[in-house]
């Protein structure tokens, strides 16, 4: 109990409920409540802080924070501010929306009675500031009254500190590349930097290859600190780098195996993106950076010849059949069934290369095993020259019979013809390097038949995992003067220029070098 003037009034809360309480109000609001006893609209906007440069979530709620209900509110307009983007209404009446000079105006009917301590509506923003600072982002203008018949107008508004933040960016290259043949290597550099005035913490760097395409960790620098299989079948590959400071950067050299395919030319992307958190703990995400790869199946294929366009009765066919495989892995249990067309007749023994006859079927097989040397030798037929004598291999393996260099895209006026070692460096794009060697084959009769040809080469330094292809070359060249801009010291390659696809037959692979470690 109150006693003022010898006179007892009732206490009982809440005040809106308490009969009495009109003749305390200012005494109440005074002595306990500090104005709070009243109905009280405004604004509340979270989050405090944002970071600068990022759109982050913002959400700006109408609430009665008073402890008497606010009656009738009405006139109701809230201003959302340049930087703020309106999304949406997360509750309450929909309302109408206008702009002005950059500025988001809402407006809304009448909402009718707010409880206290009750939230009447909430707004879905966004926020965004290039710069750091302190920035008004909403205000409302509303008029209500209280269980008492009072009534009020509110002019609230609300800010928010915009402080330093990290800008996390990262690029993949090359953006582009192939056509690369199933099975090889696909080399990307992934460079990762932090461009704002604050540290990036928890830094990680995110990759995603597609679906069918496995790293090589022999390449790979440095490697992941963890590696995922995603239900679609691709891989999510990320690296734990730290913080970065302001300005700081880095460089992942990624190398991936392309997947098997087995139909035309497919192009993949690979995706990239940096993320990490402020200091206030808001994550931060860079665009997301791409790149594709193209890639081309193995070029396999069958053709078949006869020597005669028409034939009469009792006319030998002779067919041809040619097998082609242009791929880096290897084939193995390789079989060509072919039905002796009708209307003929085989002629016995007469399949070259192993085949053999099935009556029943009228089919004749050929089993030739692998592609790996050694290739199974070819039977000739009667009368064939060979040179030397079957079983007895033609070595080529002196000066006088090989003649070999190798040209450096990083040193492309440079001739290496005196090394007695041959680098290669296939993969990267910017650092390449080919071998080039030439066989002297003047020895061999015309007419002679080469049925297999071995290259034996010794590694002396290895990257492991490296695949050198051997494509024919068109060009002539020479062993003193080549190097990448000049065929033989002073004459450009067949391009004009340096050294290019036009210089050798890229549709014809001849074989490939694989050192796996």
């Amino acid at each position: 109990m109150t006693f003022i003037g010898g006179h007892s009034f009732a206490t009982s809360l809440p005040y809106s409920g308490n009969y009495e309480a009109p003749y305390l109000r200012f005494f109440y609001n005074a002595l306990f409540f500090n104005g709070a006893a009243v109905a009280n609209v405004g604004l509340e906007t979270s989050p405090a802080t944002i970071p600068m440069g990022n759109t982050v979530p913002v959400t700006v709620k109408l609430r009665n924070t008073g402890a008497s209900t606010a009656t009738f509110v009405d006139n109701l307009a809230i201003t959302l501010e340049p930087g703020v983007t309106y999304l949406g209404m997360a509750s309450g009446p929909t309302p109408t929306v206008s702009y002005d000079g950059g500025k988001t105006i809402l407006t809304f009917a009448p909402l009718g009675d707010v409880p206290a301590e009750t939230t009447a509506l909430q707004i879905n923003t966004t926020a965004s500031y290039a710069s750091v600072g302190v920035y008004k982002i909403a205000e409302v203008t509303a008029t209500y009254g209280d269980v008492f018949a009072e009534s009020f107008k509110t002019k609230d508004c609300r800010d928010i500190t915009v402080t330093p933040a990290p800008v996390p960016a990262i690029t993949k290259t090359p953006p582009t590349q192939g056509p690369v043949l199933s099975g090889d290597h696909a080399e990307w550099t992934l460079t990762y930097a932090n461009n704002g005035p604050a540290s990036l913490l928890n830094a990680v760097v995110e990759d995603i290859l597609p679906a069918g395409f496995s790293i090589d960790t022999e390449l790979t620098t440095p490697l992941p600190t963890s590696s995922t299989s995603l239900p679609d079948g691709s891989l999510r590959l990320r690296w734990s780098v730290g913080t970065i400071n302001s300005g700081g950067s880095g460089t992942i050299t990624l190398v991936a195996h392309t997947p098997r395919i087995t139909g035309g030319n497919e192009i993949f992307t690979n995706s990239v993106k940096l993320s990490g958190t402020e200091s206030g703990g808001s994550t931060l995400t860079s665009p997301t950076a791409t790149a594709t790869v193209e890639v081309t199946k193995p070029a396999m294929d069958l053709n078949k010849t006869v020597n005669l366009a028409e034939a009469n009765p009792g006319n030998t066919l002779t067919y041809t059949i040619t097998p082609t495989y242009n791929d880096v892995w290897p084939l193995n249990n390789v079989v060509i069934t072919d039905i002796v067309p009708t209307y003929t007749t085989y002629v016995a023994n007469s399949a070259n290369a192993g085949g053999t006859y099935d009556l029943g079927t009228n089919t004749i097989t050929w089993l030739l095993g692998s592609n790996d040397p050694p290739v199974p030798a070819e039977t000739a037929g009667p009368g064939t020259a060979y040179c030397p004598a079957p079983g007895s291999p033609l070595v080529l393996n002196t000066d006088a019979t090989v003649v070999d260099t190798y040209i450096d895209i990083d040193r492309p006026t440079t001739n290496y013809g005196a090394l007695t070692e041959i680098f290669t460096r296939p993969a990267n794009a910017t650092r390449l390097k080919y071998g080039l060697i030439r066989f002297d084959l003047s020895s061999l009769p015309a007419g002679a038949v080469i049925q297999s040809a071995i290259m034996t080469m010794t590694v002396s330094a290895n990257r492991g995992n490296h695949i050198d292809k051997v494509y024919e070359m068109v060009t002539p060249w020479t062993e003193a003067g080549a190097t990448w801009n000049t065929r033989n010291g002073s004459t450009p390659w067949a391009g004009g220029g340096a050294f290019s696809a036009a210089d050798y037959n890229p549709a014809l692979l001849l074989g490939s070098i694989s050192v796996k470690v």
